[in-house]
């Protein structure tokens, strides 16, 4: 597969294409691009997050790209990002 420029260019479906064009984020910010207002958003959203983007991080892998999560500010939130792989 090797290396390639642009991340969103991966084919992926459209929940993750949703997580990857949201970073820089965090998981609050993740959640709103992926549920927005809907009612009907999972009980557990954070984790259902967290979830895909462990999976996102298989799938971007082999491209040269993986989810990075560093603490920012001082609350010390995470912020998830794209980061390509060395």
């Amino acid at each position: 597969m090797g290396h390639v420029t642009d991340p969103k260019q991966i084919p992926m479906s459209p929940v993750r294409k949703t997580i990857v064009n949201a970073l820089p984020a965090t998981i609050e910010q993740l959640a709103a691009a992926v549920y927005g207002a809907r009612s009907n958003a999972p009980e557990h959203e954070y984790d259902t997050i967290r979830t895909t983007i462990c999976r996102l991080r298989k799938i971007l892998r082999p491209y040269g790209w993986t989810i990075d999560n560093a603490k920012t500010g001082g609350w010390g939130q995470k912020t998830y990002r794209l980061m390509r792989l060395p």
